[in-house]
C-alpha cells in the first residue's frame, strides 16, 4: 500500500508510477511531498530627503524576529530579493555617518505579488534624515569679539536660513551634512568695513570645513575703517599737519627766471 501525505495531483501520479514499479506488492512506502511557496521580487531603495541613494547603511528584512535578508547599501542601486506572500518588517540595523537611523516600515507582500506598506507601492524606500551639526560663529575685528554686525546665513540656493545681531558672545547654527552655506555680513558695526563672505562646507560624516580645513568655529573678521592722518600725538588737529606738507610742496617748485636787460645783465636798462 502506497500512502501519500498531499493531494494526488499530476507530480503525484507520476511519483506514484515510479514507486509502484520499485516496489513489491504488499509492501508499505511512504511518499512525501514539499511544495515551496513561490516568491515575488520585491525592491529596497534608502534614499535622503533629496531623493539620492544612501550608501553605507545596513538593513534587514525581518519576519517575526526572524531576519530573512540582510544587505548594506550601496551607490546608485535597489536591492532586489525574493519573498513569499507574507508580513514583514523594514529594520535599520546601523545608519551611515552623518544620517539619522531611520524608523521601521512594515509591509506586506500577497499572494500575487503586490507590495503594500500605507498602500500598494512598486517597491519599499526607507529615507534617511541627514543628522544636525551645529557649528559656532564668531564676529571679530582681528582680535577681540565685536558687537553690531548683522550677519546672514545663506544655503546654496541663496536663502537665508538664518539672521543675527552679533553681541560678543558668538552665534550657534545649524547645519546639515553634505551642505554648503555661505556666511554674510550685511551690515557692518559703525568704523568697520564689510567682511568678504565665507563658504562654509559640512561633509557627509558632519565635518565643518572652510578652505578644506575643519573647524569648530567660523570667525569673521571686520577690518576698522581707515581714519585721516595725524601727527601722532592725541588731540591733535590734523589740519597743521596738512598745512605743513603743502608748504614743502609749494617750497620745492622751482622759481621763475628773472628776464635779464640789453645793457648790463640787471635787468635794468
Amino acid at each position: 500500500m502506497i500512502a501519500t501525505n498531499k493531494k494526488e495531483n499530476t507530480e503525484v501520479q507520476t511519483a506514484l508510477s515510479t514507486a509502484k514499479e520499485s516496489v513489491d506488492d504488499g509492501e508499505d512506502v511512504t511518499v512525501a511531498f514539499t511544495n515551496s511557496k513561490k516568491t515575488f521580487p520585491v525592491s529596497i531603495c534608502k534614499q535622503d530627503p533629496e531623493g539620492n541613494y544612501v550608501a553605507g547603511a545596513v538593513l534587514q528584512i525581518k519576519q517575526r524576529d526572524t531576519v530573512v535578508h540582510g544587505w548594506t547599501t550601496v551607490e546608485d542601486r535597489t536591492e532586489t530579493t525574493g519573498l513569499a506572500p507574507g508580513s514583514y518588517t523594514l529594520h535599520e540595523a546601523s545608519a551611515p555617518s552623518g544620517y539619522l537611523a531611520a524608523e521601521d516600515i512594515a509591509f506586506t507582500v500577497g499572494n500575487d505579488g503586490t507590495i503594500t506598506t500605507d498602500g500598494p507601492v512598486s517597491q519599499v524606500t526607507m529615507v534617511d534624515e541627514k543628522s544636525g551639526v551645529t557649528a559656532k560663529i564668531q564676529k571679530t575685528d582681528g582680535k577681540d569679539a565685536l558687537s553690531g554686525a548683522v550677519l546672514q546665513l545663506l544655503d546654496d540656493a541663496g536663502s537665508v536660513v538664518d539672521e543675527w545681531t552679533t553681541d560678543g558672545t558668538g552665534h550657534a547654527v545649524n547645519l546639515s551634512a553634505g551642505k554648503t552655506y555661505i556666511l554674510h555680513e550685511k551690515e557692518a558695526p559703525k568704523g568697520y568695513d564689510y567682511a568678504e563672505d565665507i563658504a562654509i562646507v559640512v561633509t557627509a560624516d558632519g565635518a565643518v570645513t572652510v578652505d578644506g580645513k575643519a573647524v569648530d568655529t567660523v570667525t569673521m573678521a571686520d577690518i576698522p575703517l581707515a581714519s585721516l592722518p595725524n601727527s601722532g600725538a592725541a588731540g591733535t588737529p590734523w589740519w597743521p599737519f596738512v598745512a605743513a606738507v603743502c608748504g614743502m610742496a609749494l617750497a620745492a617748485r622751482p622759481g621763475r627766471k628773472k628776464k635779464e636787460g640789453p645793457g648790463d645783465g640787471t635787468g635794468k636798462e
